[in-house]
């Protein structure tokens, strides 16, 4: 199965785009990460155990320890410490998915570059020797995932946000001017692992301001 990693700052369009494409183009075969991967809330209420199995994984134990030693290396709180379950189980189900024999395509809409820039959450990415190994180790497991960069002009993102969050929701609380900031700290941050994780791959890059049907044709010439 090949697999499609969507990258771009939150509130851009990803998971719109990626249900466009699977809802208008079923022959492709595609699966959405939002319906293969399991939710993971219900994941760490009821099925724990299946963590232990993937931090246990000899196949897996050099990206695991790197995965742990690179998100300690932050300040810890109960967000990096899901962020730590999440990112190991995800690459542990990802590897099923890809040596699965199929023609069809997953596309992600919060693949590995999502992740890694998540575990700095607002605050500048550190690029140490754990940064570096880890990437260069997924590298080796995922060596021909395609990415498409989804751009967004900022001031469109924010009211893209501001749209899409429900009342109470933490983006709320935050002044235009304050979300700006954050929004260019992970812009920042993004470009920093998007650089050595994309290097010599497949990468298209899209205006997620172009009508859906110019998006979708770009996509379709792109994977094929």
């Amino acid at each position: 199965m090949k697999i499609i990693e969507l990258t771009g700052l939150p509130g851009c369009g990803k998971t719109t785009l990626a249900n466009d494409i699977k809802k208008n183009f079923p022959e492709l075969n595609l699966l959405t990460s939002d319906v293969a991967y399991p939710n993971r809330k219900i994941f760490l209420n009821s099925t724990r155990f299946q963590f232990l199995i993937d931090l246990l994984n000899l196949k897996n134990v050099v990206i695991n320890i790197l995965i742990i030693l690179y998100i300690l290396s932050y300040k810890i709180d109960r967000a990096r410490v899901r962020r730590i379950i999440t990112f190991i189980t995800f690459n542990s189900w990802l590897i099923k998915q890809r040596n699965k024999e199929s023609d069809g395509y997953l596309i992600l809409d919060q693949g590995f570059i999502i992740m890694l820039t998540s575990v700095a959450h607002d605050v500048n990415i550190k690029q140490n020797f754990i940064f570096k190994r880890l990437i260069k180790e997924l590298r080796k497991k995922f060596s021909d995932i395609l990415f498409i960069n989804c751009e967004l002009d900022k001031q469109k993102v924010i009211k893209q946000i501001r749209r899409r969050n429900k009342k109470g929701h933490r983006f709320d609380s935050l002044s235009d001017e304050s979300l700006q900031q954050m929004l260019d700290i992970r812009q920042n941050n993004l470009e920093i692992v998007k650089g050595p994780f994309q290097e010599g791959l497949d990468v298209l890059t899209l205006n997620m301001s172009s009508d859906k049907e110019i998006k979708i044709m770009e996509i379709l010439k792109f994977i094929h």
